[in-house]
């Protein structure tokens, strides 16, 4: 995943409020979800992020959250792919 995927910065009550299934953050993902949220530290960002659309039409897109720190990607979580 390269940094020029990132598309918008999220909270986690967010990203929890737009990936829940059935009540579950991010559904049969969630301990994924949970291990991503544990390895947080001050300052960290969660960013949604999406491969090119060219990479959806060629049936390789991903797309999920990612975890930054200090500006760089350290770990991320994909919730789609194809």
């Amino acid at each position: 995943m390269f940094e020029k995927w990132l598309q918008r910065r999220a909270g986690i009550s967010e990203l929890e409020a737009e990936h829940s299934v059935n009540g579950i953050p991010f559904g049969f993902c969630n301990g994924e979800w949970e291990a991503l949220k544990a390895k947080m530290v001050s300052g960290d960002e969660l960013w949604t992020f999406s491969s090119p659309q060219e990479d959806w039409d060629r049936l390789m897109g991903r797309e999920g959250i990612a975890l930054l720190r200090a500006g760089e990607i350290v770990d991320f979580l994909v919730t789609a792919q194809n």
